[in-house]
């Protein structure tokens, strides 16, 4: 990877050149800000089981008949009785858990034909015969349980009682042609208060259950491994956890899914640096879903690399301009603030040569340049790029001035374009191949990326930059 990265970082300094001895060296100072690293997520992914879960609300809820009532000293008289054969059937929806059945409602209805007498006299009386009507009617039951994440990792479960929990048609019952009604409503309050005795065991099983997937022990683990450094052909990829993120609940089947990620900032780097490890963070919840990154790529490298293969290059070249040459003896990169407003580069040759048939000179003469990239052509070039002020000064004082008058800078500035699009793609296709998948703790990290993206170049005390990041999707799946 080395032989597509430097290209950009030596494109710089593509011709050495004449010099002078120097005493005054540039004082290199400088902000040492380098771009942000996006956050990535790591999506894992935690499976229950919810039979178990099924099962304890089902023995739960009471059964067989849960409710009876009857009227009577009216002229029409009812008995209503429910009663629950049926098994509570699980689902999810919204972050919800559901629990459904269908109650069985029994109805029968005594109706005074003949004349009613209710006062002091006879109370409840019917003078004449009663006629008596049945109807079953079915009637659903829904439940509905709350789900919350904690910030410590534990998860709750609210059963909610206090809502419309049945759902069905009014119960009607026709007698000598009279239609009598009995409001679904009516069954909804009585439900309601067999249901409440067990709401807090709902919840201690509910959330027991849940709490079996062992959420905060699993992720520190993934936490824990995910502080490392993996080998990529001569960089390093830096791995650095930040956050930990509840994401969604989702149901498949008979199954529910609690998706969590772990934030982590991902670098390539040309030098391996040690990650500091840092405890378990508080839970953040986040309605991202799914994993995705944002890749630093390796484009920096720090100064003393950068002059190692600058010399191993230029080291000993001979620049030859009529019968006088130059050569180079050495090359030391350094970042310089230019204004307060940008940063660049000082270059330091140091040189020995001819510039006439009895002078010859040796020292340090120093240039500035600005990298610059344009991205939509896809290259890299040296903007501004000009003798250092004080160097130029003691080149005229020590009447030397063959080194600036002859000294050729537009060759040197077309010499510094560089398209670094195949180098790109080249930089993809290894990255792609070197980073088809990543291992952390017990989970496969399948990494689907998409093409590099180049923003700009940055310049620090110690590094050269060029600031581009590779993103995509990451697939996690347990192994088991």
């Amino acid at each position: 990877m080395n032989k597509l990265i430097f290209p950009l970082l030596l494109l710089f300094v593509t011709y050495g050149c004449t010099t002078v001895r120097l005493s005054q060296k540039p004082s290199p100072g400088i902000d040492s800000k380098v771009p942000n690293t996006k956050e990535s997520v790591v999506y894992i992914p935690f499976t229950l089981d919810l039979k178990s879960i099924e099962k304890k609300v089902d023995d739960a809820v009471p059964k067989g008949r849960i409710y009876r009532d009857k009227e009577g000293c009216e002229r029409d008289e009812y008995e209503v009785e429910v009663f629950r054969d049926n098994p509570m059937k699980i689902s999810t929806s919204n972050g919800k858990l559901i629990f459904e059945t269908k109650l069985k409602v029994k109805a029968d209805v005594s109706r005074c034909d003949g004349a009613w007498q209710n006062d002091w006299l006879c109370s409840c009386c019917c003078h004449g015969v009663r006629t008596d009507g049945h109807a079953n009617s079915d009637v659903a039951l829904k439940i509905e349980v709350d789900l919350k994440v904690n910030e410590n990792y534990a998860i709750a479960a609210n059963t909610k009682v206090d809502g419309e929990i049945i759902a069905g048609k009014n119960i009607e019952i026709w007698v000598l042609g009279f239609k009598v009604s009995i409001p679904i409503e009516d069954l909804t309050g009585p439900i309601r208060n067999q249901l409440k005795p067990v709401k807090k065991e709902l919840d201690k099983e509910i959330t027991k259950q849940l709490n079996d997937i062992k959420l905060k022990e699993e992720l520190s683990k993934v936490w824990h491994d995910s502080h490392k450094i993996i080998p990529v052909e001569g960089f390093y990829l830096h791995v650095r956890p930040k956050n930990v993120y509840f994401q969604n609940i989702q149901s498949e089947g008979n199954k529910i899914m609690l998706a969590a990620g772990v934030g982590v900032e991902l670098n390539l780097s040309s030098e391996q640096r040690e990650i500091e490890e840092k405890p378990l963070p508080k839970l953040t919840l986040s309605q991202k879903t799914g994993g995705f990154f944002f890749l630093n790529l390796p484009t920096d490298a720090s100064f003393d690399v950068i002059s190692k293969k600058l010399k191993e290059e230029y080291g000993g070249k001979k620049f030859v301009h009529g019968k006088n040459w130059v050569k180079i003896k050495n090359i030391d990169l350094y970042g310089v603030s230019i204004n307060e407003n940008a940063n660049g580069l000082l270059i330091d040759f140091e040189i020995k040569g001819k510039i006439s048939l009895f002078k010859r000179v040796a020292g340090h003469i120093y240039f500035t340049a600005k990298p610059a990239i344009d991205t939509e052509k896809e290259v890299a070039y040296l903007d501004d790029f000009k003798m250092n002020s004080n160097t130029s000064s003691e080149i005229i004082n020590k009447e030397v001035e063959f080194l600036i008058n002859k000294f050729y800078y537009d060759d040197i500035s077309n010499a510094s374009v560089y398209s670094y699009s195949s180098d790109v793609e080249e930089l993809e296709m290894l990255i792609k191949e070197e980073l088809k998948s990543i291992s952390i703790e017990n989970y496969n990290l399948t990494l689907s990326l998409d093409r590099v993206k180049v923003n700009g170049i940055y310049i620090t005390q110690d590094v050269l930059g060029i600031d581009s990041e590779l993103n995509g999707s990451i697939e996690t799946v347990k192994i088991e």
